[in-house]
């Protein structure tokens, strides 16, 4: 059990990390980190074009991801290791998505689950590999 609970938490911090993104300053061993800003106008940007926003959603989804955006940053820069961290992150995770339920449609927040699958997928892999 400790280990499913382990691995759970692995597969979230990837996850956690493939949200994340990066691009802006150059940080040790090459990757790059992009700022809350600018992850949270990359999400919003990929679920205006994944979910078919409205004009009225926009400004409410990309104020959410900000949000989270800017916690995440917090919890990622807070001291302790990310194991001690990851009851808040899913924590902000599960803030997160019941937030956008309350905005988004039935049909676009099964297609915003769908996005979140495909990106733990992805974190899955990366961790097999």
């Amino acid at each position: 059990m400790k280990f499913k609970v382990l691995f759970s938490t692995m597969i979230f911090t990837l996850l956690t990390i493939l949200c994340l993104n990066s691009v802006n300053a150059q940080a040790p061993g090459g990757m790059q980190m992009k700022t809350p800003e600018e992850r949270a106008t990359a999400i919003t940007d990929k679920m205006k074009t994944e979910l078919s926003l409205t004009d009225a959603q926009v400004p409410q989804v990309s104020a959410i991801n900000l949000k989270y955006a800017q916690k995440a940053d917090s919890l990622f820069k807070a001291p302790g290791d990310r194991s001690e961290k990851m009851p808040a992150m899913q924590s902000l995770q599960q803030s997160k998505a019941a937030e956008l339920k309350g905005i988004l449609t039935p049909d676009q927040y099964t297609k915003y689950e769908a996005m979140v699958k495909e990106m733990m997928d992805k974190a899955k892999a990366m961790y097999h590999n």
